[in-house]
């Protein structure tokens, strides 16, 4: 399986959500990026960090590199491999004692735990190359609606009527109906 390193190019809010985010990873090497929503707790927690040079000023850190140091743990791969229920998942491959321990976190904790350890992160090339954007004009991009939640399609599907955007409309009618 390829895998591809990426980076955190910026974390924003949703104008239509106060309370989502979207995260817009690249390429390490590359030009695509990836959206990944976000809740507004792991908004804050991964801005923190990115604005304290990749380390999270909270107790958990400590707690996190204590356990570390004590039981010889190393986080060996941060892998995002998974897309469920609209979210992407992220596999972690711990190494402790030369034995690995494979663990799953929704990818947004998974980047945090690379930023705040300093360690890379990757994506698999078949979910990349299924899940990429480029940006748009205006700074617009257009988001993969597998990702979408159930709320966030619901609300664009109400602005895109407000909007008299009846083909997005249509989309969005469309995904959510699938979902069903």
């Amino acid at each position: 399986m390829e895998k591809i390193q990426l980076k955190v190019v910026d974390i924003s809010r949703i104008s239509s959500q106060a309370e989502l985010y979207l995260m817009l990873v690249k390429e390490k090497y590359g030009e695509r990026f990836l959206p990944i929503p976000l809740g507004e707790r792991d908004a804050v927690d991964l801005m923190s960090v990115l604005h304290h040079g990749g380390r999270l000023k909270n107790p958990w850190q400590t707690f996190f590199d204590n356990i570390r140091t004590e039981f010889d743990i190393l986080v060996d791969e941060i892998l995002i491999d998974q897309l469920v229920d609209s979210q992407y998942q992220a596999h972690i491959r711990l190494r402790q004692y030369g034995q690995d321990v494979l663990t799953e976190l929704p990818a947004p904790q998974a980047i945090l735990m690379a930023l705040t350890l300093r360690c890379s992160f990757y994506i698999t090339s078949e979910i990349m190359d299924q899940q990429y954007i480029r940006s748009g004009s205006k700074g617009m991009i257009a988001m993969p609606m597998n990702i979408l939640s159930q709320k966030m399609l619901e609300d664009a599907l109400t602005q895109a009527v407000e909007n008299e955007n009846y083909e997005l409309a249509s989309q969005l009618r469309d995904e959510i109906n699938r979902r069903k």
